[in-house]
C-alpha cells in the first residue's frame, strides 16, 4: 500500500479542538502520521491545514503564513478566556461608543504590534502549557509578542455586539485583539464567533467537511500536493541528476538567481527536497523525499525550471 503525501483542508466545525480532528483522520488511515499546521479553538470553525504521511515533515516550513479570520465580539462583557466560553462577568461601559470611535479603536491596532497573548493559550511557560496553569488558577503573565495586523475593516456594529474582517500574520492572537480594541473604548469585549476563512492560498471555499472523510480513499482524494504548504518559498524543477545528489546529501550548484532556500521538485512536478545554501554557494537538502512508495499528486505547473537540468 503506497504512503499518503499531502495536505488537507478541512473546515472544522464549532465544539471540536484540532486535535480531534487530528484524531478523526488518523483513526481512518491508521498507521499514517497526521499533524496540524496551527490550532484553532474549540468555538471557532474554518480552515484547518493537515499534514498527512511524510508531509508532517514539512510543519515547521510553513508557520509564516498569513491567515484571515471573520470575528465576532459583543463588547461590556469580561472573560478569563477572553471569548464566551470562559466565565463571564458584565460591565457596565461608561457610555457606548459610536461607530466612528469603534473604527478609530480598530485602526490602532492595524502593523506591527506588540499583542499580549491570552493566558488560555497553547504557549509554553517556563515548560508548561499557558492553558495548563490558568486553568489551575496560577496567577502569571504572558510577554508581549511582535504580531503584523495587515489589516483589520469593520463589517457590522450592531452594540453591543461588532464583526471585523482581519488579515494578519500567523502567531496572532483574535481574542487579544478584541479585548485590546475594547480598551481603547474604556470598555472589554469577548469573542463570541471566530471562522478562519484563509491560510495563504489556501481558503474556505476550497475546503472539505470532516464528516466527508471516512475511508482512506476519501483522505486519499482529497489531499492536495505536499508543497503548496510551501507557499512562501520559491519551487524550482531540477533534473534527475540533480535530484539522485540532493537525496544522497550530495551538495548542487545552482543558477545565481536562485533564492537561499528552495522546494525541489521533479520534472513531475512532485516535491523530492527542500534546499538550502550554504557559505560556498552550493545547496544542501534540508528534507528529501524520496517519490516511490508515495501516492501520486497532482503536479506543480508554477514551479520555474532550472536551465541547467
Amino acid at each position: 500500500m503506497n504512503s499518503l503525501f499531502g495536505i488537507l483542508n478541512v473546515n472544522k466545525p464549532a465544539g471540536l479542538t484540532s486535535r480531534d480532528i487530528v484524531n478523526h483522520v488518523k483513526k481512518i488511515i491508521r498507521t499514517e502520521k497526521v499533524g496540524h499546521t496551527g490550532t484553532l479553538d474549540p468555538l471557532a470553525t474554518g480552515v484547518l491545514l493537515l499534514a498527512v504521511g511524510r508531509a508532517t515533515r514539512l510543519v515547521d516550513f510553513a508557520h509564516d503564513m498569513t491567515k484571515r479570520y471573520d470575528a465576532e465580539f459583543e463588547l461590556g462583557l469580561e472573560s478569563d478566556t477572553l471569548d464566551i466560553e470562559g466565565t463571564i462577568r458584565q460591565i457596565i461601559p461608561a457610555h457606548i461608543p459610536s461607530k466612528c470611535q469603534l473604527e478609530q479603536a480598530i485602526s490602532g491596532w492595524v502593523g506591527e504590534i506588540e499583542q499580549i497573548p491570552p493566558n488560555y493559550s497553547a504557549i509554553h511557560l517556563n515548560g508548561q502549557r499557558a492553558y495548563d496553569l490558568a486553568r489551575r488558577g496560577i496567577q502569571f503573565t504572558l510577554p508581549s509578542r511582535r504580531v503584523n495586523v495587515h489589516s483589520i475593516k469593520l463589517m457590522r456594529f450592531d452594540y453591543p455586539k461588532f464583526c471585523v474582517s482581519i488579515k494578519c500574520s500567523s502567531g496572532t492572537y483574535v481574542r487579544s485583539l478584541g479585548r485590546d480594541i475594547a480598551a481603547d473604548l474604556g470598555t472589554c469585549a469577548v469573542m463570541t464567533k471566530l471562522n478562519r476563512t484563509h491560510i495563504g492560498d489556501f481558503d474556505l471555499n476550497s475546503s472539505i467537511e470532516i464528516e466527508s472523510l471516512q475511508t482512506r480513499k476519501h483522505v486519499e482524494t482529497s489531499l492536495v500536493p505536499p508543497q503548496t504548504l510551501l507557499q512562501n518559498y520559491e519551487a524550482l524543477n531540477l533534473s534527475d541528476a540533480e535530484i539522485q545528489k540532493l537525496v544522497h546529501g550530495i551538495a548542487i550548484d545552482l543558477p545565481q538567481w536562485v533564492p537561499k532556500r528552495i522546494v525541489c521538485l521533479d520534472k513531475a512536478g512532485r516535491l523530492v527536497a527542500i534546499a538550502e545554501q550554504h557559505e560556498t554557494g552550493s545547496y544542501r537538502s534540508l528534507r528529501v523525499f524520496p517519490t516511490d512508495q508515495v501516492t501520486p499528486q497532482p503536479s506543480n505547473t508554477n514551479a520555474k525550471h532550472n536551465p541547467a537540468s
